[in-house]
């Protein structure tokens, strides 16, 4: 499973990629629906619990999946900006 990294200067972006069996135009629709769930022992909870995190970062989650051609998981959060030299507070 393929996972990239790249920063720019105002945020961070990291994509995990699959080869597997993608998802249908309803189940990405509601992927981060708490409770939706594809698994028949699945709570439906792990990437609701996800978006939740990342948007609380002030950070963005998003998917891109076609049946039959895998997909692809993207995170979008804030990149670090030090503090300028002599701004740092103890």
């Amino acid at each position: 499973m393929p996972v990239t990294r790249q920063q720019f200067d105002a945020f961070v972006e990291a994509r995990v990629a699959d080869s597997g069996p993608g998802m249908t135009d309803d189940a990405r629709r509601r992927i981060f629906d708490p409770y939706f769930t594809t698994k028949p022992d699945g709570t439906g909870l792990g990437l609701a619990i996800c978006k939740r995190l990342v948007t609380i970062h002030r950070g963005a989650i998003g998917v891109d999946s076609f049946a039959g051609s895998g997909t692809i998981f993207t995170v979008t959060l804030p990149g670090y900006t030090p503090p300028a030299p002599g701004t740092e507070t103890p």
